[in-house]
């Protein structure tokens, strides 16, 4: 059961990833099943470490758990923003070494905290990396990210701010299709 109103769903995408993370923020129109795009970007961990007095964190966490801090922080802040009634996140994946799959764990669940912190009635989804991918209309195992950048114009019944399309990242573009995927299945299930 989700708790949003009758009219718009406020939704937030996220791709975690290790030393960035992509975040979209979006509003669905119930009635005609329309999505407004109003910001989506990739929020990068070394920039955010690098400014704002951040070394003395760094120093004393290290550069990954650093880079975490710094990651929820600009989460946080986005959040109470856009007020998202739901939030779908990519799932981690079956990394190549233990380390960057134990990173990928602590990043979902750094951002489901930072959420429940700024949040607390936001629903959550945790979505399996290839059904963001699949919205998009991409292969579900596809590793090529100019792919899914190609087909963020092409999304049905979305708006976009003004140029956005310009320039879009491979993590922005993911964080995009985890919210598309809710939407296209909201669309599917109410004939919109």
């Amino acid at each position: 059961m989700y708790f949003y109103s009758d009219e718009v769903i406020s939704i937030c995408g996220i791709d975690p990833g290790t030393s960035s993370l992509g975040f979209s923020h979006g509003m669905l129109d119930t009635q005609t099943g329309h999505l407004e795009i109003v910001s989506a970007y990739t929020i990068d961990g070394d920039t955010l470490v690098n400014g704002k007095d951040r070394l003395t964190l760094n120093l004393k966490h290290g550069k990954r758990q650093a880079r975490m801090y710094c990651i929820a922080d600009k989460l946080a802040e986005e959040f109470c923003t856009a007020q998202p009634d739901i939030c779908i996140i990519e799932d981690f994946f079956s990394a190549r070494n233990i380390k960057t799959y134990g990173t990928l764990m602590a990043t979902q669940q750094m951002v489901m905290m930072s959420l429940h912190f700024t949040c607390p009635l936001s629903y959550v989804r945790v979505i399996k990396p290839g059904i963001g991918k699949n919205s998009f209309g991409v292969k579900g195992n596809s590793g090529d990210k100019q792919e899914m950048v190609d087909a963020v114009p092409t999304l049905t019944n979305t708006t976009f701010p003004d140029g956005f399309l310009d320039e879009v990242k491979p993590d922005t573009a993911d964080a995009i299709a985890q919210m598309y995927a809710f939407v296209v299945d909201y669309r599917r299930k109410h004939n919109l």
